[in-house]
């Protein structure tokens, strides 16, 4: 059964992919994903199957535009996935060449001491003047400094032209709307102006016999979030709204 309702959902969202932003209100939104679980439930159940296969072809000639844009963007999962392989990526990059500098230093450190091994030995058995020995060791140690500093420099434009790349294709690998964080979501509880008789308390309906009329939810229904009281409370608004209106 579970098989059977995955196979369902994943067909129908392959068609069924439109987000937020396609609709105009959040109710529009809201609605639309209702009529998903209605759809799929149709299809599960063997309820009105024919109309709901037509209702499903009739949502894709309508929508050909917005399924297939869809279908090519990127949702906030798979952009939040891309930018972790990103940054595991860099972060590898790193750790990669402080490996090659600390192999670097390792190397360098060694090459002095055999340098400056060199040079005591010369100093200790060469009949050349010491201060002759020590001019010629300051002009290569010039000439190395100066060749390091022009390789040092060449290696930060390189890494500033990969930077500037990684920043282009970032910017242009998507094409899903560009995303603004603004301020944290803070939950307030809807007002409802009933205009009407009071709802009884949602926690009191099995006591004050209201459900003894209302279908039990079913296990995919529960499993949902739905409740037989969601249901009946619904019922009740829908009674008693605007009933002072006149």
């Amino acid at each position: 059964m579970m098989e059977r309702e995955n196979f369902i959902r994943g067909r129908i969202r392959k068609i069924y992919n439109l987000k937020r932003d396609d609709f105009e209100t959040l109710r529009d939104y809201n609605d639309y994903l209702e009529r998903i679980e209605t759809i799929v439930y149709n299809l599960m159940d063997g309820v009105d199957v024919e109309a709901t296969e037509a209702e499903i072809q009739r949502f894709k000639d309508e929508h050909i535009d917005k399924i297939e844009r869809n279908r090519r963007r990127l949702d906030e999962d798979q952009l939040w996935i891309e930018a972790q392989l990103r940054e595991e990526k860099e972060m590898q990059r790193r750790l990669q060449i402080s490996r090659e500098e600390q192999k670097v230093a390792e190397a360098a450190k060694q090459e002095a001491k055999r340098k400056r091994d060199a040079i005591i030995n010369e100093l200790k058995e060469s009949n050349t003047h010491a201060e002759i020995i020590l001019d010629r060791v300051r002009k290569e140690q010039i000439e190395r400094e100066m060749v390091e500093r022009e390789e040092e420099q060449r290696i930060k434009q390189q890494e500033k032209h990969e930077r500037e790349q990684r920043r282009l294709q970032a910017q242009t690998m998507s094409f899903g709307p560009v995303r603004q964080m603004g301020k944290p979501y803070q939950h307030v509880p809807p007002q409802l102006t009933l205009n009407g008789p009071a709802l009884p308390p949602v926690d009191l309906l099995g006591d004050l016999g209201y459900l003894q009329n209302i279908k039990p939810a079913s296990n995919r229904r529960l499993a949902g979030g739905y409740t037989s009281a969601l249901g009946c409370m619904r019922a009740l608004t829908e009674a008693r709204i605007d009933l002072f209106a006149f």
